[in-house]
């Protein structure tokens, strides 16, 4: 009797790395807009703003398997209101204003071994421009343009653990405008002459409702914005098969 190895070995091992292959190709996620409940440092008055994510992740993985989630796009849409607040404040002037800013966003995995994790800081600017006719603030004729403020977070590294990964915002209840400020999204405005006022806002998932200061409530789960499909057990590798052929 002889026994030969590596022929079925070279072929079924080919076809683990095709399957492989097949499995991790990403898909790019369609962006999810969701609304965010806010506080922040200036006002008692609670706010609303629009945030839209988008990012990359692998279509399908196996169990125990890392997952990368890259091109993480966030858009924080921020209502004129806000701004015609600021300015009643007297943080912000007539004409236009460009108010630098950075961000932090968690982000929750469902089914991975992390569960959440905090993106780097990412800074940009955003752009408003204020009218007042009559030169005096809170008179209730000022008016503001609407403002995005556009980032994007570095990669993140996942660890599958079963299931459907669903990549979203974190939802932190209560938000709180402290220092540093806790919600699923934490920002930082520099408002007034130079930037000298460091303006703080913690946001979550969630509607504001009712007059001032606003009635919060928190959707938790938020929308995702990515998600993977995790299978069971690995693909075995080419050394990792081995068939026989026996020979009477």
């Amino acid at each position: 009797m002889r026994v030969f190895k590596g022929r079925g070995r070279s072929v079924f091992g080919g076809l683990a790395l095709v399957a492989a292959f097949a499995l991790v190709q990403v898909a790019s996620a369609s962006a999810a807009t969701f609304p965010n409940a806010c506080k922040n440092s200036a006002s008692v008055n609670a706010s609303q703003i629009n945030v839209e994510m988008t990012a990359d992740a692998p279509a399908t993985v196996f169990s125990g398997d890392p997952v990368t989630l890259s091109n993480i796009q966030q858009t924080l849409g921020v209502p004129g209101g806000i701004f015609v607040a600021g300015y009643n404040l007297g943080l912000l002037t007539v004409g236009e204003n460009l108010i630098p800013a950075t961000a932090q966003t968690i982000i929750e995995a469902t089914n991975t071994l992390e569960g959440a994790q905090t993106t780097n800081t990412a800074s940009s600017s955003i752009s408003t421009t204020i009218t007042d006719p009559d030169g005096s603030p809170s008179t209730g004729d000022e008016s503001a343009s609407d403002g995005a403020l556009s980032l994007t977070y570095a990669s993140q590294t996942w660890t599958a653990a079963g299931g459907t990964i669903q990549f979203r915002e974190e939802t932190v209840d209560p938000v709180s405008a402290g220092s540093p400020p806790a919600g699923g999204v934490a920002i930082v405005a520099s408002l007034g002459p130079g930037g000298i006022i460091m303006v703080r806002f913690g946001c979550s998932p969630g509607t504001v409702s009712g007059p001032d200061p606003g009635v919060i409530t928190y959707d938790d789960p938020a929308a995702s914005f990515a998600s993977t499909m995790v299978e069971g057990a690995p693909l075995p590798g080419i050394n990792d098969i081995s068939f026989a052929k026996v020979k009477l």
